[in-house]
């Protein structure tokens, strides 16, 4: 039976791909807001299409977060990864204020099962003394990305347009699949194939997460 740490990739690049997806999510709330005031779009819709992003993740996370404890992170993450890939890539083509609300809903599901998994995915893979730093760096990681992407996107959107703004976007969300999240390897699925021994674990990290230690 394979250990779990020897098939995901290092810390450091589950990182990179938490940096790429959240700047996909966070900058397009910068490029989105724009571009639709760009299209005469009136408050209220400006309002919904904000609210889009957290509205199915709010409706959805808790049985998305029971479904990924279950089948693991690996799909999740590659299904969410796609969904901001093409949440960012249809205004590119179909520009317009129907485009928008529907990008909206997609990168807002697609970076909550990216974001939900990663979280699992990090908890597996850390042990008592690594688990700290793994967040720790994780939270610097989202700090990052959360500062790096607005400011990209408006040096983008003043010197080349709306359009190659939502171009990059898909570009730095696919990055995903480029430093190995959408790689065959079973990125993060524990190694138990029986119910009891996925029981015991699964109460092993409750433990853990009320604080105690064994």
């Amino acid at each position: 039976m394979t250990p779990l740490h020897a098939t995901v990739p290092p810390i450091s690049c589950l990182i990179a791909l938490t940096v790429c997806n959240h700047v996909a999510f966070n900058a397009s709330r910068v490029v989105v807001s724009l571009f639709a005031l760009s299209l005469k779009a009136s408050t209220v819709t400006l309002g919904i299409l904000m609210s889009l992003y957290a509205l199915l993740p709010m409706l959805l996370a808790i049985h998305a977060g029971k479904r990924i404890d279950e089948i693991g992170p690996r799909k999740p993450m590659t299904a969410g990864s796609l969904m901001v890939v093409a949440g960012t890539l249809l205004p590119a083509v179909w520009p317009g204020i129907a485009a928008l609300y529907l990008s909206c809903a997609l990168i807002g599901v697609g970076f909550m099962l990216v974001q939900v998994a990663m979280q699992l995915l990090i908890g597996q893979i850390s042990t008592d003394s690594t688990r700290l730093r793994n967040y720790t760096l994780q939270a610097l990681g989202f700090s990052f990305s959360g500062t790096l992407g607005p400011v990209m996107m408006g040096y983008v959107i003043e010197h080349a347009g709306y359009r190659p703004a939502f171009f990059v976007l898909v570009a730095v969300a696919a990055d995903f699949f480029c430093t190995g999240g959408g790689s065959g390897r079973r990125a993060g699925r524990p190694a138990l194939r029986t119910r009891a021994a996925a029981g015991a674990w699964r109460a092993r990290r409750a433990r853990h997460d009320r604080g105690w230690h064994p």
